[in-house]
């Protein structure tokens, strides 16, 4: 886990920033909800700027579809050949398949096992819209708040179908203390932990050519800026959390 070296006092999120940067709508260290009804107290910032989430694009499917996402070189402001591969690609089948996904990262307790400690819960934008729909309503005010904020419910359906489960995501009403001690101590830098393993260009490069080679569109061409995409909604279900992204090469 990540830990700070000293205790620092306690930061507060800024609901109105953290909202706003939502309007445009995992390994040892991550949590996945199990089957049924999950109860999480998402923790505050790690950092000042007031937003307790990190906002992560990553590809799936590219390296082979069993394999781990690798994250899309946007999450640094560069341009990504795998984005400039996938731009070229018109078959609809071979598109869903490597789609790019926008992830949401928060730090978390479980209150089912509070003993793990803090983890991070990677999960959609079908589900950050579900949390932020809620979190305007000015009643619940800082669900994060250590003190007086709000537990979480996200409940995991996966009986219709396995793959793809369904998830619903809700705040419990009642205000709650969080009741865990070493909280300030154990929150994962989320900017570092998530984007960390980002390879270089190069290492992009050979990835995206790969790809067009076993598609047989043919690689080794650079074409123009890839294009962003819009909302990075995740239509095609939602992952249990995403284990831990690849790792550069040494």
């Amino acid at each position: 886990m990540a830990r700070r070296e000293e205790k620092k006092k306690s930061r507060r999120t800024d609901i109105e920033k953290s909202l706003g940067a939502l309007s445009d709508l995992g390994g040892e260290d991550y949590w996945s909800p199990k089957e049924g009804k999950n109860t999480i107290r998402i923790l505050p910032p790690w950092n000042d700027e007031g937003v307790f989430f990190f906002k992560g694009i990553l590809h799936y499917g590219v390296q082979g579809e069993s394999s781990a996402p690798v994250p899309c070189r946007e999450n640094i402001g560069k341009d990504c050949p795998i984005c400039e591969a996938l731009e070229g690609i018109t078959e609809k089948e071979i598109k869903r398949r490597l789609v790019k996904k926008t992830r949401f990262y928060m730090n978390i307790i479980d209150r089912g096992n509070i003993a793990v400690g803090v983890k991070i819960y990677g999960c959609s934008i079908k589900q950050m819209r579900q949390l932020r729909s809620q979190m305007e309503d000015p009643d619940f005010g800082d669900i994060t708040d250590p003190d007086e904020g709000h537990d979480v419910v996200v409940e995991k359906d996966s009986q219709v179908n396995p793959t793809m489960p369904v998830y619903d995501i809700r705040i419990r009403p009642k205000s709650a203390p969080l009741d865990y001690d070493d909280w300030q101590e154990e929150l994962h830098i989320l900017d570092e932990v998530v984007i960390r393993d980002i390879p270089d260009e190069d290492e992009y490069q050979e990835i995206a050519d790969k790809l067009l080679e076993d598609l047989g569109e043919g690689g080794g061409k650079k074409k123009g800026k890839g294009k962003k995409d819009e909302d990075g909604d995740d239509n095609k279900g939602d992952g249990d959390g995403d284990r831990r992204s690849r790792r550069s090469k040494k």
